[in-house]
């Protein structure tokens, strides 16, 4: 088996494997590697990889976005979903025209929100009961 099939492989098992909340680290890191690859190729001048990855990077927000669940999330819930909304239309922008102010502000913010949800993976991994 090659390498990259041994990656894919990997990967296909920690997904299946993964609880919820850790599902949910793996979206964001989805999201976060594509945003890194945008901003590469903001800086290099790549229009259609930067299209690329910003596309990738706002599907992994999207799934985010939709599979929020508002009646039991209540109010946190309604807050993510009005900051992913956010985050979705600046990366519109952001695949119509390089903005690297703005990518950098939206790397920011799913950085932070990647590392609160690691956060919870984490304590919940070590309260299963909790």
């Amino acid at each position: 088996m090659s390498y990259s099939r041994q990656g894919v492989a990997y990967r296909d098992r920690e997904i299946q494997t993964a609880s919820p909340s850790r599902l949910v680290v793996l979206v964001f890191d989805c999201a976060l590697s594509n945003l890194l690859r945008a901003r590469r190729a903001v800086q290099a001048g790549k229009i259609e990889e930067r299209v690329e990855a910003v596309g990738k990077a706002r599907e992994a927000i999207m799934e985010l976005l939709v599979t929020l669940n508002l009646e039991q999330g209540g109010v946190l819930a309604r807050n993510l979903q009005s900051l992913y909304s956010f985050i979705l239309a600046e990366l519109v922008d952001v695949a119509r025209r390089p903005d690297g102010a703005r990518l950098e502000s939206v790397i920011k913010m799913v950085g932070e929100l990647r590392a609160a949800f690691e956060t919870i993976a984490v304590d919940a991994a070590r309260n299963p009961a909790a």
